[in-house]
């Protein structure tokens, strides 16, 4: 069983959309992102109320569409997680 993990987007972000899904740019740091296909929906659910759990299964039921990756849906959600927060695009929240 997976530990339920919620993330907040930064307060240092911003963004912009694209043709091909959003552009984030972290001022804080100076560094930027593209997320496309259902990486830019899973940016959407970062709000820290939605689990990785819940971003998977809403993924995985067609309640968000996008080109993504052949990967499963937990595995891509836990993947552009772990690149955002690498980044200092989100953080875990506190709760």
């Amino acid at each position: 069983m997976r530990k339920l993990v919620y993330y907040e987007k930064e307060d240092t972000i911003l963004w912009a959309l694209t043709p091909e899904g959003i552009l984030l740019h972290n001022f804080a740091n100076r560094r930027y992102v593209e997320l496309k296909g259902k990486e830019h929906l899973i940016w959407s659910y970062l709000d820290g109320a939605h689990s990785l759990k819940d971003i998977s299964t809403l993924l995985a039921n067609g309640h968000a569409e996008g080109n993504g990756s052949a990967d499963g849906p937990i595995e891509l959600v836990e993947e552009t997680c772990k690149r955002l927060l690498a980044g200092g695009f989100i953080a875990k929240k506190s709760k």
